[in-house]
């Protein structure tokens, strides 16, 4: 695969990592700002998760030679 087409996938996971981790933490917003609030146990872990992963896509953008 040439340099082009696997910077473009990169930059797609990468994307759809970023806005997962968006969309898991405007779940953990809303949820700390009800009245009382009650996160589930298991938000920390897949945000950790999701973070991991985007730290690796962005760093697999790294090694792409332009």
């Amino acid at each position: 695969m040439s340099t082009k087409p696997r910077a473009v996938a990169a930059l797609r996971h990468t994307r759809k990592l970023l806005t997962d981790i968006e969309g898991q933490l405007g779940s953990l917003l809303v949820s700390l700002r009800q009245p009382q609030p009650c996160i589930d146990i298991g938000a920390a872990d897949r945000l950790t998760g999701a973070t991991a992963k985007a730290g690796c896509a962005l760093a697999a953008l790294d090694n792409l030679r332009w």
